[in-house]
């Protein structure tokens, strides 16, 4: 669904954005009903023609990992939950999507506390 509400945001009907990447509209259409994982060269043509801003490059590794079905860890600074890049409903989505992925059986993202210095302690789940 996301992928649907970028392209809307980017002006283009399904069929034009299909033809801008080389797949069919179907292929398009499945992708963005989440029918099949989009490959990460299709994400990265779909999230340039949207142009996404290059901060979705951690999206693009948690989605790969995710498909791939390999265990995937990241360590975030808790900071960078509060950097803004875009407005309210953009951060919401980025913030839910990072929740949403955590809840993967693989995938275990972590947050360095601001107090904590420079060192990863332990690693302790970001949780809902």
């Amino acid at each position: 669904m996301e992928l649907k509400r970028l392209r809307g945001e980017a002006g283009l009907e399904q069929q034009d954005a299909a033809a801008r990447i080389g797949r069919s509209q179907q292929h398009v259409d499945y992708l963005e009903g989440a029918r099949n994982l989009p490959s990460a060269g299709d994400l990265e043509l779909l999230l340039g023609l949207y142009e996404v801003p290059e901060r979705v490059t951690f999206m693009r590794e948690l989605l790969a990992a995710a498909k791939g079905g390999k265990e995937w860890w990241s360590g975030l600074d808790e900071v960078v939950l509060y950097r803004r890049t875009g407005d309210t409903a953009v951060m919401h989505e980025q913030l839910a999507h990072l929740l949403r992925m955590s809840e993967r059986p693989r995938i275990d993202i972590q947050v360095l506390p601001l107090d904590a210095g420079s060192t990863w302690p332990s690693r302790v789940a970001l949780s809902p």
